[in-house]
């Protein structure tokens, strides 16, 4: 069964039967106010006959009352003295005038209603017509009946416009559900108001969208991933061609001269320790980015200070200028730290025949920066790529093999940092890292 039909059935169930218990209660409210008032009117009159009996004549009485439509019985010590009844009713009469002291008696049989009163030596009984009391009731049950007929044809049409307006929200809602099922994410949740539908729409939209959000992103993670696997296959197919070419020559026997084959042997070893420093280097990258680090706080002056005169010893031929304030302090991992200052400072220096590095250090910013060819705009956002390199046409040991830049981007990431690159062709590079606020301690 339809969910609107549902409602329909359970709404219009409901609603009747509220109806016709409300209509059923009045009926017989106002028919029991109808009898009271009757027996109340009545023991009015029977009170007064008894007092005309005492004191005036019975017969005049009878005559009076029965001209007001009241059939009158006198007895007088229990014998029938005067009496107007259309016929006996000895039953009725028995049951009134057992156990009959000053009290009144009443009782209802169909549509007469009949009194008994008794006052010393006389009993006087009253049998007065209410079916008027009866027709009355039998008027309002065939009215109601007509007024419920007629109540429940609204009924229908009113809630068949309001089920209407509930199910056209949710069947609203159900085909976009259907467009989503099939793979149309980006359809578009419509709004519904802001009774529960409506809401239950919005936090519908929210999830489809941190939904669309998610696959859009594994939709990129596996992008970058097929650029990736694309990239490393083509780095790593040089070194390996060279491998593969130089080894199948000695192998082969197609040199014999003992200096070529050192050569060669030499090449071969050049070959494979580039492989490896590629494969720690992206050891070090999946590390990175599948691992947490413990961040301790440190005196960076310091560490910068002994990184400089370190990096002076191993780069002889590069110029170092230093700003460097003192007593900062920051949380960081030591380690990666130290990794992050050595590979920016190597990038300068690859960048330039006659190096010059800068770094310059403050509380809220860390800046290194070099002399060498700069980096096209174009090319800023795609170094930060695996694999990528500016110059196609260098040899390795100048250009790298395009890790450094993805794996300090990792080591800044980890340390919720910022990161800017500031370039001019010719005139050098910038690399700007800021300093957000350190995390709080768990």
């Amino acid at each position: 069964m339809r969910f609107g039909l549902k409602i329909f059935l359970m709404a219009f169930t409901l609603v009747i039967i509220t109806i016709n218990i409300i209509g059923i209660n009045l009926i017989n409210n106002t028919y029991q106010t109808n009898i009271n008032n009757a027996i109340e009117k009545h023991i009015v009159e029977i009170n007064n006959i008894m007092n005309s009996v005492i004191y005036y004549s019975p017969d005049n009485i009878i005559s009076s009352y029965y001209t007001n439509g009241t059939y009158t019985k006198i007895y007088i010590n229990n014998e029938i003295f005067s009496t107007n009844f259309p016929e006996n009713y000895p039953e009725i009469e028995t049951k009134l005038m057992s156990n009959l002291g000053d009290d009144i008696h009443a009782y209802i049989n169909n549509n007469q209603i009949f009194l008994a009163h008794k006052n010393n030596n006389y009993t006087v009984i009253t049998m007065s017509d209410i079916s008027n009391i009866y027709e009355n009731r039998t008027n309002q049950i065939h009215y109601f009946i007509n007024l419920s007929l007629i109540s429940s044809f609204l009924v229908s049409i009113i809630l068949s416009g309001l089920v209407f307006l509930i199910t056209h929200k949710i069947k609203r809602l159900q085909k976009t559900v259907k467009e989503l099922e099939n793979g149309h994410y980006n359809t578009v949740i419509p709004k519904l108001g802001h009774d529960e539908i409506g809401e239950f729409a919005t936090s519908f939209a929210k999830m489809t969208a941190s939904i669309n959000k998610n696959i859009e992103e594994i939709e990129a993670i596996s992008e970058n991933r097929r650029v990736f696997i694309g990239n490393l296959t083509h780095e790593i197919r040089t070194p390996l061609t060279s491998i593969i070419g130089y080894s199948s020559l000695i192998k082969n026997k197609k040199v014999t001269d003992l200096e070529t084959i050192i050569n060669y042997s030499a090449k071969i070893n050049e070959e494979g320790k580039y492989i490896e420093n590629m494969r720690d280097k992206l050891m070090h990258i999946l590390t990175l980015e599948t691992s947490s680090i413990k961040l301790q706080n440190k005196n960076i002056s310091n560490l910068l200070k002994s990184y400089i005169n370190e990096l002076k010893l191993l780069y002889k031929d590069t110029i170092f200028i230093s700003e460097i304030q003192s007593d900062i302090n920051k949380e960081i991992d030591e380690t990666l730290f130290k990794s992050l200052i050595f590979n920016l400072v190597k990038n300068g220096i690859n960048a330039a025949p006659t190096p010059e590095i800068k770094i310059v250090l403050t509380k809220k910013i860390l800046t290194i920066a070099d002399n060498g060819c700069g980096i096209p705009e174009t090319e800023i956002e795609k170094i930060k790529e695996p694999f990528y390199t500016l110059n196609k046409n260098r040899n390795r040991s100048e250009s790298g093999m395009g890790l450094g830049i993805p794996l300090v981007l990792n080591i800044i990431k980890l340390h919720d940092w910022n990161f800017n690159i500031k370039s001019q062709e010719q005139k050098g590079t910038k690399i700007e890292i800021i300093f957000t606020r350190s995390r709080c301690k768990k």
